[in-house]
């Protein structure tokens, strides 16, 4: 009788066995027949990509944008990411695209573009030839997005003072052209060649310590731009003198219904200069006004260094304090 179960057990687990290592077998066929078809199918998709030309791209956004619009005219639509808009191999994907939407007259919001460079002014030229080329083409209301950006790529500059002036540089410029949306690269734990010395790039450093999202100098100049945009969303026209053209200077004020607040972001790579002459224009006169200065350098990050209170008996007040490149200086003035 022992024997008998004995023998029972083993065939059981010799059927057990035998359907574990069918169903291992098939699920194997099953994945190997499905990624082969994956592949056939990419690469097949690949091939005909290969093929396609910028006129099949115009065709293909012309008939998104009409799809998304005509399902919902709320939503909004843009395109096409293009890289270095100003490149002439970008120029049928760029400026081709344009003229061609324009005179379709396909539906579409905004155009976008990315770059990445550390070259002084290159993200200015870029942001006024998109806006040229959409004003010729009649699309004055179609908004300029920059989907990726950072001022430069495996750079040590990041972590310095000089990076932190040529984001605020980038950020002033590209509100100057009319951008409306800047996505700045986050973070990359990628250190080619150990490039950057160990931290990555981007906007946060998660290298130096790991599984930590540290800041760098350029980080605390992106907090303050962003403040500035929370608070002060009204842009200012700035005007620079010939001896303070190394500097650049966004400004922006707090909306109608609260004008009491005035915000500036005043950046120099290389300068000869060593104060900042600053005078604003249009504020509550009969008022009493505080102002602090802030200032990002090689040895600070958005400590203040200068400030006071003043009674206004113009609509007018000139600041002057220390700045010495490479540095930004973050300027808040609060009516009391």
């Amino acid at each position: 009788m022992i024997m008998g179960i004995i023998f029972k057990v083993i065939v059981v687990v010799v059927v057990v066995v035998v359907v574990v290592v069918v169903v291992v077998v098939v699920v194997v066929v099953v994945v190997v027949v499905v990624v082969v078809v994956v592949v056939v199918v990419a690469t097949h998709l690949t091939s005909n990509n290969r093929n396609r030309t910028a006129a099949d791209f115009y065709d293909l956004v012309d008939a998104i944008a009409r799809a998304v619009k005509a399902y919902d005219p709320e939503l909004v639509v843009g395109m096409d990411g293009v890289a270095d808009a100003i490149r002439p191999a970008s120029a049928p994907y760029s400026w081709g695209l344009i003229a061609e939407l324009a005179k379709r007259k396909t539906p579409f919001d905004f155009f976008s573009w990315h770059a990445y460079t550390d070259v002084p002014g290159l993200y200015t030229e870029m942001g006024q030839a998109v806006r040229s080329h959409l004003d010729a083409a009649g699309l004055q209301r179609v908004a300029i997005h920059v989907s990726e950006w950072f001022p430069c790529i495996l750079c040590q500059e990041q972590d310095t003072a000089k990076g932190a002036a040529a984001l605020a540089a980038d950020l002033t410029s590209m509100i100057d052209v009319g951008v409306t949306v800047a996505t700045l690269y986050p973070l990359c734990s990628n250190d080619e060649n150990n490039a950057t010395g160990g931290h990555g790039w981007g906007l946060f450093d998660d290298e130096t310590v790991p599984g930590k999202a540290s800041w760098r100098k350029l980080t605390y100049v992106f907090q303050a731009f962003g403040e500035m945009m929370q608070i002060t969303p009204r842009h200012l026209i700035a005007v620079a003198t010939p001896s303070e053209s190394t500097f650049t200077v966004l400004a922006s004020t707090s909306r109608k219904a609260d004008p009491g607040r005035v915000r500036l972001l005043v950046s120099s790579e290389e300068s000869n200069s060593t104060f900042v002459n600053l005078t604003i224009s249009g504020l509550v006169a009969g008022a009493r006004w505080r102002w602090v200065v802030e200032v990002v350098d090689s040895n600070r990050t958005l400590a203040p260094i200068d400030g006071g209170l003043a009674m206004l008996a113009s609509p007018q007040l000139t600041l002057l304090f220390p700045l010495v490149a490479p540095s930004v200086a973050y300027i808040k003035l609060d009516i009391m």
